[in-house]
């Protein structure tokens, strides 16, 4: 019976998720800079669109009052500070949450870099649930597919914009803002500089181009860093991100790598957290969103556990997907991330 109603969640995750990326944006509002257009999608690509925020959300630069965890490394995480109250509060790490598992020890990663800010991300109290566009418990959380929520604010992100907005909040964090920049599926490049230097994404004949819009911004702020990111979500998907990353085999892994199904229905999920045992075998904590409108979520490898231990002849099944495998392991260039390690 288990079984059953476990394959039964899965296909209906299956189903909704394949539903949102065919209309990925309900008609809804949120702020891009300027003007107003509808935001909609189809199979065949994303279309632009520019609206206005909702009341509260990014609406002004102040820290919140949650009452978030208060740690030096919560400074770390830009969204702690100025996203919208609506979130969870953060509660714990990564690493505070999720011991390695016995025989593993976490790989050493140095400071500052992308994969110790993954394994510092801030977790919000056990059991908080992800909620689906209508506020109900997601079916990623009824079959028992999460293992903890991600303390952070997502309103538009499918699963390979995650790892966009991880990465750009990780570089925003840092003060850099020339790593900040993206492949759309077309290949062109999407840097947040142009961004900066008062240059738009508009739409153009089923396409999109930069045009001048508004004055250059001498202080670039979160919000313009939200508003570039929305704007550049339209136009990738886990597909262009299976092109511009590198692909690596079981004997290296680290936090910030991910694994993509390029195929008819992609899909990605993100490498957040990698210890190794004495074999140097990995063991992975890997993050996941469902579809736009969910939570950032920390994906069960069994009732167990939340590690994911697969040796390199071995698919990693993730409950909920189809099974990946280490060919569809890949890593962000070089010069996006520095050195992992």
């Amino acid at each position: 019976m288990n079984r059953i109603v476990t394959f039964a969640l899965s296909t209906l995750l299956f189903l909704n998720a394949s539903a949102c990326r065919r209309n990925r944006f309900p008609l809804r509002r949120y702020f891009m800079g300027h003007g107003h257009v509808t935001r909609t999608a189809n199979v065949h690509r994303k279309a632009l669109t520019e609206v206005a925020v909702p009341a509260g959300a990014l609406a002004q630069e102040s820290p919140n009052e949650q009452g978030d965890l208060s740690t030096p490394e919560m400074d770390w995480y830009p969204w702690i500070k100025y996203s919208p109250s609506g979130r969870p509060k953060a509660q714990s790490a990564l690493k505070q949450r999720f011991p390695e598992p016995q025989g593993y020890q976490r790989i050493a990663v140095n400071p500052e870099t992308l994969g110790e800010w993954l394994r510092n991300l801030p977790i919000a109290a056990p059991g908080t649930v992800v909620n689906d566009v209508n506020g109900k418990a997601a079916i990623v959380t009824l079959a028992g597919f999460v293992a903890a929520v991600v303390a952070i604010d997502m309103h538009a992100e499918e699963s390979a914009d995650a790892l966009l907005r991880l990465h750009a909040e990780w570089r925003f964090s840092k003060g850099d803002r020339e790593s900040i920049s993206y492949a759309s599926n077309s290949g062109r490049v999407m840097p947040f500089s142009r961004w900066i230097g008062g240059e738009r994404i508009v739409l153009k004949k089923q396409d999109w181009d930069w045009a001048v819009k508004v004055a250059p911004l001498s202080n670039p702020t979160y919000m313009d860093l939200r508003n570039f990111l929305d704007a550049a979500y339209q136009w990738t998907d886990p597909r262009a991100l299976a092109i511009q990353g590198r692909v690596l085999d079981a004997t290296d892994v680290a936090p910030g790598d991910y694994f993509v199904h390029a195929g008819k229905d992609p899909t990605l999920v993100i490498v957040l957290d990698v210890a190794k045992n004495s074999a140097g075998e990995p063991a992975m904590l890997l993050g996941h969103v469902a579809s736009p409108h969910q939570s950032l979520y920390v994906m069960r490898a069994s009732k167990e556990s939340a590690w994911f231990v697969p040796r390199a002849s071995q698919e990693i099944a993730a409950p909920g997907l189809k099974p990946f495998v280490w060919k569809e392991h890949h890593r962000l260039p070089k010069a996006m991330i520095g050195k992992p390690f």
